[in-house]
This record gives structure tokens, C-alpha cells and sequence, in this order.
């Protein structure tokens, strides 16, 4: 008998089923459709079934009082797991930059896995950064991935079929290392045996163990607005806060009687992008007290900004390789919230809007990496 402990649990995607390619001489989505990804404590994947409790509900002094119950339904999988975000530069491919968990960014923003990486497909990966954005993004379905997490100690592997990423959050905690937590559904867990990615650098690309991590604690922002009347640049350390995109996946489930109806296939909402960010009310220029001041003073104008434009950039290590930033250059922001500690705080909350409704160009992620791998 043996026991599965996550703490031996490996992950791989895969965009295909069978016939992996991993080959690990370059880490460029040109020349392989399964890698390795290190995830953290906290993973889980589960499948609940839909049920229908049928009650009789009779009158008179002996009435039946039973229920039957049904299952109608298999849900879809919800899954869940968290990274750190690790960019790198690839020496095999002219030093272009990458990072170990750019495929769950391609199936984010794109229906194709991007072999080209010049951003036809929402990956663009050049010697200057990996850019992660929106120009693909606007399908009724993404790119469907096949993951599997094996258990090293008892050999057992769990395959997610058709997994679509729905959402990832990216929380900014002073003392932490730079993290992602990525969500999103499947239409299936089932178990295999030896079918799976086992085989380093033939089945699976696997990941770089030299390529960076980042640092919140050199996390800035920076939010450029003629909110005040001219143009005006607020700079300002954080010291907390998160960033969220959401596909707001549905999936479509049949509901024949008689039958337990399977999950057939996802399909995208409304894109959404928000956030907040913490940090302490100074009252040096154009810092929190002087952002607050003057979205204050807009609200209670005589001709206020109905929705005001910040352009922001959130830089995730600071200013030197390696970080991960963050364009947004159409911010709505709200109305800081003064927030009462031992040293006094405020908390912005902030949507992140499209330059003109249909444009997909919310937003931008740019990875700089350090390490050559």
C-alpha cells in the first residue's frame, strides 16, 4: 500500500492527448506541446455530480412522506493551483525572454498555442521581454490543455481533460515571492496508468530550475492621469494588494431525462479585469494623500470625470531584471479608502477598462527575465 502526499505531485500540460513532444533543446513553444509545471501547496481538482430530490407532500392523517433522489449531472472540473512567476532568458533561442508558466498565459488570452511567439496568439517572446496580450482573445472558447498531476510515491496520475483557464489572480504581499494562483474547468478527471508524459526532455519540456524569482518587497506603481486638470504622474510603493482577470468561463451541460448528462464544452464571458492595492498615506508629491485629494476633488466638481482614466503600471520586483509589469493604461479608479492602522493606510480599487468597448487592449504582461537557462 502506498499513500499519495502532494508534496510529491508533478504537473504537465499538454495541448494534445497522445504523442507529446518535450523536446528540451529549447524552451520555444515551436518545438514542443508539453512541459513540466512546478506548482505549490494548496492544488486541488475535483468533480461534483448535478442531483434532483423528487418529494411527495401528501394531505390526511396518513399521508406518504418519502423522496427519491437523482443524479442528473456531471459537473465540470473545477481545478485550482498556484506558481511562482518565473521568467527567464533562453540561451538556445537568441536570448529570448520566457518564463516557466507561459503556456497557462497562451490558454488565458488565446484559442492556439502560440509556435510562433510573435504575438499572433497572444505570446510574443523577443530579447527584450515576453509579452502576454489581449489581441486574441476575443473567442467563444480558448485554448484547451490536457493536464496531468502524478503522485511519484504511490504512481498514481490523474488526467484533466480539456482543461480551460479561467481566471488567475496575482496577490502582492510585501513579504513574499511573486505568485499567480490559476483557476478554470475541465470536462473530465479520469485515471491513467502509464499514459502519460514521463519521459524528461522527450515526452516534456521539463522546467528550468535556475530561471528567477521576484520579489514583492521592490513592488512599485505608477499612475498617470489628467484627472486634476493637467497631467500628472503619481509614483508610490505598495504594500499589498492583487490583480485579477477572469474569463468568466460557463460550461454548457445537457439535461436529457433518464440519463447522467456530461459536461460538452466551455464557453467565455464578459473579460474582466480588477484589483486594489494598499499603501501608506503619504502626504509627499504625488503620492496617495495627493491621488486622493484629487479624485476627491474631481467627484465633487462641477464637470466630474464619470469614468476617470489612469494609466498604470504595476512593476512586480521593482525596476531591474527580473520583474513581471503590468500595463494598464485605461484604470477607472475608485475613491481611495482611508484606512485606519498604526500607521494610516489607503486602499485603491481599480477597474481595468478597454480604450473604446471591443478594442482588447485592456491590459499587457511583460516579463523581464535575469537568468539565462
Amino acid at each position: 500500500m502506498a499513500f499519495s502526499l502532494s508534496r510529491n505531485a508533478k504537473l504537465y500540460l499538454s495541448t494534445v492527448e497522445s504523442s507529446w513532444d518535450g523536446d528540451a533543446s529549447t524552451h520555444s513553444f515551436a518545438d514542443a506541446n508539453t512541459f513540466e509545471i512546478p506548482i505549490l501547496d494548496g492544488f486541488s481538482f475535483t468533480q461534483a455530480t448535478g442531483t434532483q430530490v423528487v418529494t411527495l407532500n401528501e394531505s390526511g392523517a396518513s399521508p406518504s412522506r418519502g423522496q427519491r433522489a437523482f443524479n442528473t449531472s456531471l459537473e465540470a472540473v473545477e481545478w485550482s493551483f498556484s506558481t511562482y512567476l518565473r521568467p527567464y532568458t533562453d540561451g538556445d533561442d537568441s536570448d529570448a525572454h520566457g518564463a516557466i508558466e507561459k503556456i497557462l498565459w497562451n490558454a488565458l488570452v488565446s484559442d492556439t498555442l502560440d509556435t510562433a511567439q510573435d504575438g499572433t496568439n497572444g505570446i510574443a517572446c523577443d530579447s527584450t521581454d515576453m509579452t502576454v496580450s489581449l489581441g486574441d482573445s476575443n473567442k467563444n472558447q480558448l485554448l484547451e490543455l490536457y493536464g496531468y498531476f502524478h503522485f511519484s510515491d504511490s504512481n498514481l496520475t490523474y488526467k484533466l481533460s480539456k482543461m480551460c483557464v479561467d481566471s488567475v489572480t496575482i496577490d502582492f504581499d510585501i513579504d513574499g515571492i511573486a505568485t499567480a494562483n490559476w483557476t478554470g474547468y475541465a470536462t473530465a478527471i479520469t485515471q491513467v496508468g502509464a499514459t502519460y508524459p514521463d519521459t524528461s526532455g522527450t515526452d516534456y519540456v521539463p522546467f528550468a530550475s535556475t530561471s528567477d524569482f521576484i520579489l514583492n518587497r521592490l513592488s512599485t506603481v505608477t499612475l498617470t492621469s489628467s484627472i486634476s486638470g493637467s497631467s500628472k504622474v503619481y509614483t508610490f510603493p505598495i504594500t499589498g494588494g492583487s490583480w485579477t482577470f477572469s474569463n468568466n468561463i460557463s460550461y454548457t451541460i445537457p439535461e436529457e431525462l433518464g440519463v447522467i448528462n456530461d459536461p460538452i464544452d466551455h464557453q467565455t464571458g464578459t473579460r474582466a479585469i480588477s484589483g486594489s492595492l494598499t499603501a501608506y498615506l503619504d502626504d509627499s508629491s504625488l503620492e496617495t494623500k495627493e491621488i486622493y485629494d484629487d479624485i476627491y476633488s474631481d467627484i465633487n466638481g462641477a464637470s466630474p470625470d464619470v469614468t476617470n482614466t489612469f494609466n498604470t503600471v504595476l512593476k512586480i520586483g521593482g525596476a531591474a531584471a527580473p520583474y513581471v509589469e503590468l500595463n494598464m493604461p485605461y484604470c477607472h479608479l475608485e475613491l481611495p479608502a482611508i484606512e485606519t492602522a498604526d500607521v494610516m493606510g489607503v486602499t485603491i480599487n481599480y477597474t481595468v477598462l478597454e480604450s473604446a468597448l471591443g478594442s482588447d487592449n485592456e491590459m499587457t504582461v511583460n516579463y523581464v527575465g535575469l537568468t539565462s537557462i
